[in-house]
């Protein structure tokens, strides 16, 4: 069962007071944060926060003083605890200004609602669970520029190219800004490996700004450090998608996910994949843990 958070107090899903004018309806300019707690712990709270506190500034938010590390962390931890302290949770934060159908209106504040994401589907997009295959999405196109990468209602775009890739049984999709550059996956983060380095779009063409992003760049730099390989945030083209030795996708929730065909080639190598993910698992404990370990 879904637990939904409002402002400090639990609500039901069917009683969440929401009107028709509410401006996330309106004018799209909610924002929303990602994360997931692990045995009572948020693993990058201190990032979370400060990446959604620089998201509202971005969208001209004005954020209430309450909205402290500690408090919206409290309530995080709130409904982990009323929903039976499982080992692992997946939340979202969202935030959104008060109701008004006038974009320049000065009136209310801004309110949060924080709940959990049960069932959460695994990476791969179409129903068929034997689907491999990924393509290329070239009908229309994601905007590029630093507002583009904000956690907000997703575009247009990539509702179509979901329906896309359902359709016609593709496991996942590349999508395109307008300059013709890869921008990410319908799963994810997008990684294209060779067999000394990885590139990731760079975030001016519009690449998810998530915080697992971050974290992903500094573990693949460590990597890269030790073993003498190069790790770029590059504007990426789609034709090195079928030159690539890996691809693989990452959700917000730091989730993996292999590409096994696009087109006429077939990945056979994984290992960028699970490198990443056996980093992962050390960098989600707590400070304790990671220094006992």
């Amino acid at each position: 069962m879904q637990l939904w958070n409002l402002d400090g107090n639990f609500v039901e899903y069917d009683k969440i007071p929401v009107s028709l004018f509410n401006r996330s309806f309106y004018f799209g300019d909610s924002l929303t944060e990602p994360l997931w707690i692990q045995d009572g712990f948020i693993p990058f709270w201190e990032e979370h926060y400060f990446h959604l506190m620089a998201s509202m500034r971005k969208l001209r938010y004005a954020i209430p003083m309450e909205f402290t590390p500690e408090y919206l962390e409290q309530q995080c931890l709130a409904l982990w605890e009323k929903a039976g302290k499982p080992a692992k949770l997946y939340l979202e934060i969202q935030v959104v200004r008060s109701q008004t159908q006038v974009p320049w209106s000065k009136e209310g504040g801004v309110h949060f609602l924080i709940h959990t994401i049960e069932d959460l589907p695994m990476a791969t997009l179409s129903p068929d669970a034997e689907a491999e295959e990924c393509e290329l999405y070239k009908d229309h196109y994601l905007p590029s520029g630093l507002l583009a990468n904000l956690s907000s209602p997703n575009p247009a775009a990539i509702s179509v190219a979901h329906s896309f890739a359902i359709e016609n049984g593709y496991a996942d999709c590349a999508l395109l800004n307008e300059s013709k550059q890869v921008v990410r996956a319908l799963s994810g983060l997008i990684f294209i490996a060779s067999e000394d380095g990885i590139k990731i779009p760079e975030l001016s063409g519009g690449s998810p700004a998530w915080v697992v992003r971050k974290q992903a760049l500094i573990l693949l730099d460590a990597m890269a450090r030790e073993n003498d390989w190069s790790i770029e945030e590059v504007a990426i083209s789609p034709f090195e998608i079928p030159k690539a030795k890996e691809v693989f996708t990452m959700d917000p929730y730091a989730r993996l996910y292999s590409w096994k065909k696009y087109r006429k080639t077939v990945y056979q190598q994984f290992s960028w994949k699970e490198r990443l993910e056996e980093a992962f698992q050390g960098a989600c404990l707590p400070k304790e843990e990671k220094e006992e370990a």
